[in-house]
This record gives C-alpha cells, sequence and structure tokens, in this order.
C-alpha cells in the first residue's frame, strides 16, 4: 500500500511540475492566412539583376555634441533583386500577323515587374545612437526604402530594360520557330523605368 501511495505522489508532483512548466512558457503563436487577392498573370520575366547597396543613415543633430547625445546612425547592407519582363496580357489581336509561315508579332515595352530585398543577406551592419536616446524607430526602414530605391536606379542604369527587351525578342523567336513558323519578326518597343 506505501507503494501504491508513493507511486501515486509521485504522479502528482509529475502532473503538477508539467502544468507549472506549461504555465510559464512562452505562448504558442496562432497563425491565421487569409489570400485577400487573387488575378491572372501574364508576366514573361526576360531579365533579373541581382544587386547590392550600402546605405549609410543617420539623424544628423546639427553639431557634435547634440550628434554624440541625440544623434542615429545605420549602416545598413542591402541585397537586392529587379525583374523585368513583359506583360503578355497587354497583347491585342492587331499585334498579331500571320502570313502563311510567317508571322510578325509586336510585343508591349518591357516594364520592371518587381524590386525586392533579399531579407537573407539584408542585415544591419552597424548602429550607433547618441547617449541619451533610444534611437529613430523609423530609421532602418526608411535606409530599407533608400536600399530599394538605389537597387532599382542601378538596375535601371544598368540597362535591365534592354536586357529584358533583346531575351523577349530571343525566347519568342525561338518559341515560334519551334512552332513551325519559318519567317518571325518580334517588334519590341523600348521600355522607360518608372
Amino acid at each position: 500500500m506505501k507503494i501504491l501511495l508513493t507511486l501515486l505522489g509521485i504522479g502528482v508532483v509529475f502532473v503538477g511540475l508539467l502544468y507549472v512548466v506549461n504555465y510559464f512558457a512562452p505562448p504558442v503563436p496562432r497563425i491565421s492566412t487569409v489570400i485577400t487577392e487573387m488575378r491572372e498573370l501574364g508576366r514573361l520575366e526576360t531579365a533579373e539583376f541581382t544587386m547590392q547597396s550600402i546605405v549609410n543613415s543617420d539623424t544628423y543633430q546639427g553639431n557634435i555634441l547634440q550628434d554624440a547625445l541625440f544623434g542615429d546612425k545605420i549602416l545598413l547592407v542591402a541585397h537586392g533583386v529587379v525583374v523585368a519582363g513583359i506583360d503578355l496580357s497587354n497583347i491585342a489581336e492587331k499585334d498579331v500577323k500571320i502570313s502563311g509561315t510567317s508571322l510578325k508579332i509586336t510585343l508591349p515595352a518591357p516594364i520592371l515587374f518587381s524590386t525586392t530585398l533579399d531579407e537573407g543577406k539584408t542585415h544591419v551592419y552597424d548602429r550607433k545612437t547618441g547617449y541619451l536616446t533610444p534611437g529613430e524607430t523609423n530609421l532602418e526602414s526608411d535606409a530599407r526604402d533608400q536600399a530599394l530605391e538605389s537597387i532599382r536606379k542601378s538596375a535601371c542604369d544598368g540597362a535591365i530594360l534592354e536586357k529584358a527587351r533583346t531575351s523577349a525578342k530571343d525566347r519568342i523567336t525561338q518559341l515560334y520557330q519551334l512552332a513551325g513558323f519559318t519567317s518571325v519578326e518580334v517588334v519590341v518597343p523600348v521600355g522607360t523605368c518608372k
């Protein structure tokens, strides 16, 4: 009987310890995801640039003393990807002309589809705050915005839309030649970065 009561007591203590441990454990987050929008895409992605940008951003206070007490500086190393191509959903019937085994197709001008940061490679390299400030809450997000704009501009300066235009002409020509057209002319206007 003593053994049974001892085992019962050990069981109660064990269950009690599990309860206490679970009571003080951090809560497990419950995540719900809801689709808010769906749309069909007709994108032909024909160029992708991967780039790095280093952003040095600060809240300059005006003089050395104010800067040492209230300043905030951040050095962000950002890796980004810019994707460009042709939106095929904008092709109309008038843009396609077929005569026997000859084809002439006019595609829309290339556009930038997306500019994104690779969060796995983007990081704050250094951050210094003044002695009397907790730091500017938006400084890092502002630096990320500056990095995105810098990466987008660099891709435009690096002729991403011209690369997308040339690649689209090559891919569409190859596709229709494989489909049996002996003469394929693909016209793609020059795009402009926005």
